[in-house]
């Protein structure tokens, strides 16, 4: 439990989040160059429109681990680092599945294409 550790992490934590935004922001700007007539739904949708609350949850993660870390409560620390850590990665991964599902073909049972 280190100030740079602190400090480095809650910087990425935040970075990362903020660049998985913009980039929802701009699939979704390709996706209605693309698609101007839309047709798309679901999980695409959710992080075009509410991909910020990533950022709202890694700003309140990165200040929980800054408290944590002045008041010195080493195992909550790592707790919340490691949360945030898997937070991260599974919001990277949802996200990056969201995007691709925007661009599949899909057909419904009555020959609909989107």
């Amino acid at each position: 439990m280190t100030w740079p550790k602190t400090i480095g992490y809650g910087a990425t934590l935040l970075s990362a989040t903020t660049l998985i935004h913009f980039w929802c922001q701009i699939v979704h700007w390709r996706f209605r160059y693309e698609h101007p007539d839309g047709g798309v739904k679901g999980l695409s949708i959710i992080f075009w429109d509410y991909s910020w609350i990533g950022i709202v949850a890694a700003a309140l993660l990165v200040a929980m681990l800054v408290i944590v870390h002045i008041k010195k409560l080493g195992r909550i620390y790592e707790t919340v680092f490691y949360f945030s850590l898997w937070l991260l990665v599974v919001w990277i991964g949802a996200a990056m599945i969201a995007m691709e599902l925007a661009f599949v073909p899909w057909t419904d049972l009555r020959g609909g294409h989107y």
